[in-house]
């Protein structure tokens, strides 16, 4: 068990939406006080591709769940009825036991949901996003 953020998304990112999220998230990796977020796996730099986002913490401490978004949905898995990946959309999470890079995680979902607000649903173990409509 852990502290999650989860998200649904209902449609793939177009292009425009896309290059706003990669200036959003470039600018949180960049200005925030201290090293908090490094790639996925906790080393080296965040990446903000054409296809991706992605970082954990840093290093083996303040690491825990990569957070990755992608600008197109990966697609239906085998489990899941199309019914239900159409209703409620694709599912993805990121555990980030309130480690410092948590923070990062909660402002780039929140920047995601205003400048996509109907290609994305929010959710929290936490009420990081009630005030997201």
């Amino acid at each position: 068990m852990g502290y999650t953020h989860y998200w649904r998304t209902h449609r793939d990112f177009t292009e425009e939406e896309w290059f706003e999220i990669r200036i959003a998230a470039v600018a949180l990796f960049n200005f925030v006080e201290e090293p908090i977020v490094a790639g996925w796996n906790g080393k080296g730099k965040p990446e903000a591709d054409k296809d991706h986002i992605a970082f954990n913490g840093v290093g083996d401490y303040d690491s825990h769940e990569s957070m990755v978004l992608t600008r197109v949905r990966k697609g239906k898995p085998e489990w899941m009825s199309q019914a239900e990946y159409d209703d409620h959309g694709e599912f993805n999470c990121c555990k980030t036991a309130h480690k410092p890079y948590d923070k990062i995680v909660v402002k780039l979902l929140k920047l995601v949901k205003k400048i996509a607000p109907y290609a994305i649903t929010l959710s929290s173990d936490g009420d990081v996003f009630e005030d997201v409509a």
